[in-house]
């Protein structure tokens, strides 16, 4: 069956777009352990458009060489081995909407690993550090948390709550000076602009744009190799895993109990400040020009900038009047987003337009930001969902680098990575949140 598959690559592999897709079946030592299906890639010059347009909204497409779709003596062999791999190494949970306390299923996952650039993926890795760095300055700068987010807490109840718990401890004086950030940073390839860079000039032509930054709802995190990275901390640790968006919060008893964890002398995992540094309106403000100097050194501030896709204010100010003209005139090149975490949130396409043309002229505005919309290459692949057969869909992906930073205002005492996760979505949804069921696990295949 192997060597069938692999004589069926080698016939298809001169018919590629691309200068080479190369695929390998790799089988582990256990005989309890599934085939796995490796691929590494190398793009022609041609992934470059060389005429790159702002007005462009098109979505370049990867084809493989391996000859889809899998036989089906292949995937009945290899797919309940996977779901079987799956369950034993910690890919379980359970569905909001058929919750069962004695039953754990397997998360969706995509069977074929994702080629990625190792150029762009050690990149990031080599900046999460940084990018650590970076937000717990910001959580602990008070007074540029406060301009960032003082429009916003007007209009976004929210936030509003979130910033009224800062405002108490800090008051009242902070019982614990020490956080313990998870970190989170989301960055998908995208076609660049030739010439627009040197990262552009050399292969694979092309480069990461950072989606956003967690701060909370940093999930999945066990399911990559950070969950062997955890050190020893201190006994009382509080760790969120809920607390990010406005429906977690039934009644004031939930608030109430925010309040007093904040109040306590526990390390949070995130800090009320970190929580509010993790928000969108800040990490607007941050892509200004000259403000990550404020916080990192010349060279540093230059190599995270790098990663910043176009951000925009959407104040009541002839800047955000222009953010709104742009996105209103083309919504298919932007990302409303407002400030929640999670998945399922953001505005697409002519939706845009709508929820826009309603409150341009209202302070509503404010509660959201305008984000250029990034366009991952497109592969192939098979989603594995419970109770369904394996799908062949077209897909992109959103690789997520975990950070872990310790310290407190004065003193940061670690700033590591952490592991990294790659989530992948059917190309034609917008949201891609596997918690909230929008997308998928995938793993990461990388290519020189």
């Amino acid at each position: 069956m192997v060597a069938e598959a692999s004589v069926a690559v080698s016939r298809h592999r001169d018919s590629c777009i691309c200068r080479a897709w190369q695929w390998q079946w790799l089988k582990r030592d256990s005989q309890h352990t599934p085939l796995a299906l490796a691929i590494m890639a190398t793009c022609g010059s041609n992934c470059c458009d060389g005429d790159f347009d702002k007005d462009d909204v098109t979505t370049r497409t990867i084809e493989s060489c391996l000859p889809f779709p899998l036989p089906d003596e292949i995937l009945e062999d290899i797919v309940p081995k996977a779901k079987d791999f799956a369950l034993l190494h910690g890919a379980g949970m359970r569905y909001k909407n058929k919750y069962d306390a004695d039953t754990l299923q397997f998360a969706p996952f995509f069977l074929l690993p994702s080629g990625f650039p190792r150029r762009e993926f050690e990149r990031v890795v080599k900046l999460q550090p940084i990018i650590n760095i970076l937000m717990h300055k910001i959580a602990h700068d008070h007074e540029f948390l406060r301009s960032a987010l003082e429009k916003t807490i007007k209009v976004d109840e929210f936030t509003r709550r979130l910033w009224d718990i800062y405002t108490t401890v800090r008051e009242e004086g902070v019982a614990q000076d020490m956080s313990l950030g998870l970190v989170r940073s989301d960055v998908m390839l995208t076609k660049c602009q030739a010439g627009c860079c040197e990262l552009c000039q050399t292969p694979p032509y092309v480069t990461v744009h950072q989606v956003e930054v967690n701060t909370i709802a940093s999930g999945f995190g066990h399911m990559g190799p950070i969950s062997g990275n955890y050190e020893s901390c201190p006994a009382y640790v509080v760790l969120f895993r809920a607390g990010y968006e406005p429906g977690q919060y039934h009644t004031e008893a939930e608030w109430e109990a925010r309040l007093t964890v904040e109040r306590s002398k526990a390390i949070k995992s995130p800090s009320i400040q970190y929580h509010l540094a993790g928000t969108k309106k800040v990490q607007q403000e941050i892509a200004r020009p000259g403000i990550l100097k404020k916080f990192l050194s010349d060279s540093e501030a230059k190599l995270v900038s790098q990663l910043f896709t176009g951000l925009y204010t959407l104040d009541m100010s002839p800047e955000g009047d222009q953010a709104v003209q742009m996105a209103v005139e083309n919504p298919e090149r932007f990302v409303l987003k407002p400030q929640r975490e999670g998945g399922g949130n953001n505005v697409y396409g002519e939706e845009i337009r709508t929820v826009l043309e309603k409150i341009r002229d209202s302070k509503e505005r404010e509660a959201y930001i305008l984000m250029d919309r990034i366009r991952p290459p497109i592969q192939q692949n098979y989603l594995v969902r419970a109770h369904q057969a394996a799908t062949l869909v077209e897909v992109v992906s959103e690789l997520g680098i975990f950070g872990t930073i310790l310290g407190n205002a004065k003193d940061i005492q670690s700033s590591k990575f952490a592991g990294h996760m790659l989530r992948t979505k059917l190309s034609s949804v917008n949201e891609g949140g596997v918690a909230a069921g929008l997308g998928a696990l995938d793993s990461v295949f990388l290519f020189d």
